[in-house]
């Protein structure tokens, strides 16, 4: 909603749990959710990214990867890669509209976040209400 314009506002005194992956836990196993998050992740940089030198390197990483994941015999990522091309009509289509709809550069909205993280005290928490390792994200 950012790229879009909305305002985000944040109540410091806020509390939300999430138990990352609970449902698809149950139904996949990790190795499948991996592979879906893999593609997920590059979906939406096709799709939400339009500078266009960061999509020129997002590309550009996208290839060493390629030849990494040939080395390391990484076949998930080639498994995300290549089902993620078969999506390419419809995120052309969700990319066009995307750019209409946006109010915000990327860097725009990299600037935006930075701040947004500087200044929010957003901790991770442990189950039992313990700060995590990673304390900010």
């Amino acid at each position: 909603g950012w790229k879009r314009g909305w305002s985000v506002r944040y109540e410091p005194r806020s509390v939300a749990y999430h138990d990352a992956s609970r449902t698809m836990d149950r139904r996949y196993r990790r190795r499948t959710l991996d592979m879906l998050s893999r593609r997920s992740r590059i979906l939406m940089h096709w799709m939400l990214l339009h500078d266009p030198v960061m999509f020129t390197q997002h590309i550009t990483a996208l290839a060493l990867r390629v030849l990494i994941s040939w080395a390391i015999m990484d076949w998930r990522f080639y498994w995300a890669v290549f089902t993620g091309i078969r999506h390419l009509p419809v995120i052309r289509k969700k990319r066009r509209l995307s750019r209409e709809t946006m109010k915000r550069s990327d860097r725009e909205l990299l600037r935006l976040l930075a701040r947004f993280y500087s200044e929010a005290p957003i901790r991770k928490m442990q189950a039992g209400g313990r700060v995590g390792a990673g304390v900010a994200f």
